[in-house]
């Protein structure tokens, strides 16, 4: 006959594990068939409900195992928690000795102005303007003369460097003949003018 120990939570896992396998063995030596009698199927029945029993006890026991992982889990976490440090007092201010001597603002004079100015001061103040020097006015400049090859008439020629430059120019266009023979006319040309106020003058090439 298959029977249970009145207490189940007590026993262990495999302990519970070994009654579940009695109980299967002893419904399988029963031989449970549709043409069982009476007896028989209330001896299957009972057997049934002893294994029940058993693996209700296995599922709360695995239940409690769990909780107990998770409430350890918790505490563990709680314990690695680090805990703040406590904020530092303030120091207390130095209390002054009996008798110490405070000493007194001290008062900075504040200048005093002079009521009078001084003979420097009056001939500085009554002293003319220093004379600005007039800026010189360009008297005269140098220009290209007309028609000089590579530039532009009238156009300013900046130094010497610059009308000989002028100068090359109209000599590469100059004839190196006279006209109507050895004793024709020969031409002059300018290649730059010195330009005035009024009047200008050229200087030629020849």
């Amino acid at each position: 006959m298959y029977e249970l120990p009145e207490n189940l939570a007590a026993l262990s896992n495999e302990e519970l594990q070994a009654l579940i396998d009695q109980g299967l063995d002893a419904l399988r030596a029963l031989g449970v068939t549709a043409d069982s009698d009476e007896e028989t199927v209330a001896a299957g029945e009972q057997i049934v409900s002893a294994l029940n029993a058993v693996r209700e006890t296995v599922r709360s026991k695995a239940a409690e195992e769990e909780r107990r992982v998770r409430a350890e889990a918790l505490i563990e976490a709680q314990a690695a928690t680090p805990e703040p440090d406590p904020e530092p007092e303030p120091e207390p201010e130095p209390e002054e000795p009996e008798g110490a001597v405070v000493p007194d603002e001290v008062i900075q004079p504040e200048p005093v102005a002079a009521s009078g100015t001084s003979p420097a001061r009056r001939a500085a103040a009554n002293a003319a303007p220093p004379a600005v020097p007039a800026q010189r006015t360009q008297v005269a400049s140098l220009v290209a003369a007309s028609d000089v090859p590579g530039i532009p008439t009238g156009a300013p020629l900046d130094g010497l460097g610059a009308a000989a430059n002028a100068l090359l120019n109209r000599m590469r266009g100059l004839p190196t003949t006279r006209i109507g023979g050895p004793e024709g006319v020969r031409h002059r040309y300018g290649a730059a003018m010195i330009r005035k106020q009024g009047w200008r003058a050229s200087t030629t090439t020849t």
